[in-house]
């Protein structure tokens, strides 16, 4: 099908949803905004791509166009449950330094941030109201997608939201729902949902609730955002949060932190703000002891460990990273992923763990998810030439020439800016070699 207003225009509908959300495009979401786009101009909304954009740009935050791209912008990959052992070191921690002193007179709250459809926001509750039975809990959860909230009110959920179900703590949290599963009213009654863009809106927001919060979840949510914008979001969470409170990013997200210095990096990609509470606390409510969150799914106890040495933080990550590398290169694929995923949680600001990670799922056969560990690299580092020239060549497999050639041009620049003689990491190569193939290549139009 031709576009009307050509590439040009195309390219005009992404500039136009970036600015006006506040996001970083990535391919996937860039062909759904494009598509959307062209579907409304097919509908009449606009002679053409070009104006259409325009429209973007400008309308107000209730036009149809407005909102349709913006849903079309939005990710709503999630699912019940997901990153389990996170959100368990999560309830443990937010036990040990924040319910202990909470005071009684008011809720416990939660921040879902960019819950999509949900499933997140009712998972939260769930773990703290199984955790912490006797605990006064308010959970928001914020996105930006109004279509998503309200499948979000709806509590009602199937197939991939559902994948992960059967790791929640055992109780009677969902209820059947023809081949579904509807969350349960004790659950539902602890979660409201605002309709919020964690960019272009402000943090915090008293009048949506948004402020005041004891533990924010924000996961895979920043590396969709447009990088010049992160401080400025990372600082507004961090606002909205109480002076001692939690924050839980996604691993690769951990790097934000930076931004704002009160935060201290714990393990799990979980954050502190604040010190850590007084053994007694004037006012406090009575110590509560997590009840029912399983550490593990049900399975034989795991064999007692051996003390452990200390070793030094950094050779412990090059000793991994060592170790999967020659796993690699044997073949040993499951060993080289079982060596990588504690070293990504030991330095979740490390692009190469997770470069290797892709390398791992690439040699088994997962292009897409070896692609999705090449953007979490790249997110990291946006110039990581070894991932830009990785993505280049799955793209190209994927017959997507023009998203193929913008990731080597990125990886041109970044070469011209190291020594020529210079030795590449992770390729072997020299900087000159590598850019004299990523030149040739898209000389070809991509076909390496």
């Amino acid at each position: 099908m031709s576009r009307p207003g050509g590439e040009q225009g195309a390219e005009a509908i992404a500039l136009a949803a970036e600015q006006r959300f506040g996001l970083r495009l990535h391919d996937g979401i860039r062909r759904a905004v494009v598509a959307a786009a062209l579907r409304l101009v097919e509908e009449g909304a606009s002679p053409d791509l070009t104006e259409l954009a325009a429209r973007i740009a400008s309308a107000g935050a209730s036009d149809p166009v407005v909102r349709a791209v913006q849903r079309a912008a939005s990710v709503g990959e999630t699912s019940l449950m997901r990153m389990p052992e996170q959100l368990r070191a999560l309830v443990k921690r937010a036990g040990a330094e924040l319910v202990r002193g909470a005071p009684a007179w008011r809720p416990f709250r939660i921040w879902s941030a960019g819950c999509a459809t949900g499933e997140e926001a009712y998972t939260l509750a769930i773990l703290f109201r199984a955790a912490f039975p006797e605990l006064e809990l308010e959970v928001v959860g914020s996105d930006m997608n109004g279509e998503a909230l309200a499948t979000a009110r709806r509590a009602l959920y199937a197939g991939r939201s559902l994948r992960n179900a059967r790791l929640l703590p055992e109780g009677p949290w969902l209820l059947a729902a023809g081949e579904g599963r509807r969350v349960a009213p004790e659950i539902r009654r602890l979660v409201r949902f605002v309709e919020h863009n964690l960019v272009t809106d402000p943090l915090p927001d008293p009048a949506l609730g948004l402020s005041g919060f004891d533990v924010v979840v924000c996961r895979n949510v920043l590396i969709y955002l447009d990088p010049a914008r992160t401080a400025r979001v990372i600082r507004g969470i961090t606002a909205a949060m109480r002076p001692r409170s939690i924050l839980a990013l996604a691993p690769s997200e951990c790097l934000a932190a930076r931004h704002a210095e009160e935060l201290a990096v714990l393990p799990r990609a979980l954050l502190l703000r604040g010190p850590p509470p007084a053994p007694e606390e004037a006012g406090a409510r009575p110590q509560v002891a997590p009840a029912r969150v399983p550490e593990h799914p049900p399975g034989p106890p795991a064999p007692a460990k051996p003390p452990s040495r200390s070793p030094e933080p950094g050779r412990a990550i090059e000793e991994l990273l060592q170790e999967a590398r020659r796993a690699l290169d044997r073949g040993r694929i499951d060993d080289a992923a079982r060596l990588l995923a504690p070293a990504v949680l030991q330095a979740p600001d490390d692009p190469r763990p997770r470069f290797l990670l892709a390398s791992a799922a690439e040699a088994a056969g997962n292009k897409g998810r070896a692609l999705e560990e090449l953007r979490r690299v790249l997110f990291l580092d946006g110039g990581h030439v070894p991932a830009l020239l990785s993505a280049a060549r799955l793209l190209d497999a994927e017959r997507r020439a023009k998203d193929a050639a913008r990731h080597r041009r990125r990886a041109l620049e970044s070469l011209a800016a190291m020594p020529q003689d210079a030795t590449v990491p992770e390729l072997e190569i020299t900087a000159a070699a590598a850019a004299r193939i990523a030149r040739h290549a898209l000389a070809r139009g991509g076909a390496r």
